[in-house]
């Protein structure tokens, strides 16, 4: 999957309508006030006096509107900002290039000066939202070097919550009550467990040498370890972390449970293989191989979707092709769907290897795009110890 800042992990919103993940909430009935009362008191941990953005889609403004209320009871001091696929799409597509450049740094500098963002799905139907966007105004999407600098110096700690997405229900392979389902039991696992689970794959990654990633697909990768600590999306923020000048410390996302880190960026070796994935219009790529030297991808294919790669090859720039970190996804009630085009970093036995831009994750690639291999039914040794086994995380 071709990846630009403002698509992935880390899901600011720039400008109305700049973050583009969808959202319609299905049918189970939520205790809205219950989930948004834990959100703020056990997750975020809000100070009296904390200056909180909630940013969604309209279809969501009962959860905004308890979040609202769970903020100021809190003492702190809330501003609910809301999108829709008509206003997202006209700012896209319609609005003078000039006045959405302006707009993106006045929006984007309001963000900054906060104290907290809680972020939730902005459009319900994204493929229309971001279909035939000019190249000019696509590249307004993505942040800068500067922006990203600007992220990691910020005070600002996002919490992404991901409701449950009847459209996007499909493109991750499940049915629409599946899919609601797993995320809300998901949302209510037993964080506890799920930060032993990280601590305890850190503390191998932290002493090891070297991980090895292998799948049934073909994946067969081996990078170094560089002693560094991953950075932990297990549901808390700590007082290092909220102190912390890379911005991925202070990222939370909602279902939780998975680790980013950053291995040595030349010494990425072997090939990597991904069963499904997606281009930047969301159509199927099957079968998308990676062949890795020097922590280079040197060479791309796919069985599926292959014009595509070779366009997006032969347009990437070294820093675009360069290893830039891995996902390893720990949440047991996260499972991967039935021919996905798009997965959840944190589901159970996930392995995402990106390269491209690591400057919000704490490394030195400025790079703006680059590339992200899904990895499924993986199996993940680390000094030879099996912390992931066939798509189960096997470490206790």
């Amino acid at each position: 999957m071709k990846t630009q800042y403002q698509c992935r992990k880390f899901l600011i919103p720039v400008a109305m309508g700049w973050l583009l993940t969808a959202t319609t909430t299905i049918s189970q009935p939520v205790d809205y006030a219950r989930l948004a009362d834990n959100i703020v008191n056990k997750t975020v941990m809000l100070k009296p006096g904390e200056h909180v953005i909630i940013y969604g889609n309209k279809n969501l403004m009962e959860c905004m509107e308890q979040l609202a209320i769970a903020v100021d009871n809190a003492g702190g001091h809330s501003t609910m900002a809301v999108s829709s696929d008509q206003v997202s799409y006209n700012y896209l597509h319609n609005v003078p290039i000039e006045y959405v450049r302006n707009d993106k740094k006045l929006f984007f500098n309001y963000i900054l000066s906060s104290d907290v963002l809680i972020s939730l799905p902005s459009c319900s139907d994204c493929m229309y939202v971001r279909s035939n966007i000019s190249e000019e105004r696509r590249k307004l999407t993505v942040f800068t070097e500067e922006d990203l600098q600007k992220l990691n110096q910020s005070k600002v700690r996002q919490y992404y919550f991901q409701s449950p997405q009847k459209e996007w229900a499909a493109n991750y392979g499940f049915t629409e009550s599946e899919f609601e389902s797993m995320t809300w039991k998901a949302m209510e696992t037993d964080y506890a467990n799920v930060a032993q689970r990280c601590k305890k794959i850190n503390d191998l990654l932290v002493s090891g040498k070297q991980i090895r990633i292998t799948s049934p697909d073909g994946t067969d990768f081996t990078a170094n370890l560089t002693g560094k600590p991953a950075m932990l999306n297990d549901g808390i923020v700590t007082s290092e972390e909220l102190n912390s000048k890379v911005y991925s410390d202070r990222f939370v996302s909602l279902p939780t449970g998975s680790l980013t880190f950053i291995p040595d960026e030349n010494a990425g070796n072997g090939t990597i293989v991904s069963r499904n994935d997606a281009d930047t219009d969301g159509k199927s790529l099957e079968k998308v191989k990676g062949i890795i030297k020097s922590g280079m991808i040197t060479e791309m294919s796919a069985e599926k979707g292959n014009e595509f790669i070779k366009g997006y090859f032969s347009s990437a720039s070294p820093k675009d092709r360069q290893l830039g970190m891995i996902f390893l996804g720990v949440n047991p009630e996260l499972k991967i769907g039935n021919n996905p085009l798009y997965y959840i970093n944190e589901t159970e036995g996930f392995v995402g290897i990106g390269f491209g831009g690591n400057l919000t994750e704490g490394g030195t690639n400025n790079a703006t795009n680059g590339w992200y291999f899904p990895v499924v039914d993986a199996t993940v040794t680390i000094d030879g110890k099996n912390v992931i086994e066939k798509g189960k995380v096997v470490i206790q």
